[in-house]
């Protein structure tokens, strides 16, 4: 007896939302790596000869050259410094203060005084190799 052959269905497999999420993947990461890259304010690094890699979750504080403070890339008073650390505190718990080389020893410590009364676990100061 000769059973009836039925016709097969070709299976095919759409991938075009996969090419999409890719694509929207990929923007993300290109974004993100210009953002990481771009620095906010010019600031000339003292260097030295010992330090390792700074924290990768850190609050980002810098003072530049004229004893600004700028606190996650947003310009802060010197009397909002306090409200504003408190504020990223809950956030963060390291600091990294990046300060410029001619800017006044008071003020990067008046900067990390005022990190840790409003209780970052550690502050780091930002360095840069020696040139050789």
């Amino acid at each position: 007896m000769k059973l009836p052959h039925r016709k097969r269905r070709e299976v095919t497999l759409n991938l075009s939302p996969l090419i999409d999420v890719i694509f929207i993947l990929l923007i993300f990461v290109v974004l993100v790596a210009k953002f990481a890259d771009q620095e906010r304010i010019d600031v000339d690094l003292p260097s030295a000869e010992a330090g390792r890699p700074a924290e990768v979750d850190a609050l980002l504080v810098e003072v530049d050259a004229d004893g600004q403070v700028w606190v996650e890339g947003q310009l802060v008073a010197r009397d909002a410094l306090f409200g504003e650390l408190e504020a990223a505190r809950r956030r963060y718990h390291r600091a990294v203060l990046v300060a410029d080389r001619t800017t006044s020893l008071q003020s990067a410590v008046d900067v990390i005084s005022t990190a840790k009364l409003v209780g970052f676990d550690a502050v780091a100061v930002a360095t840069k190799p020696p040139e050789p």
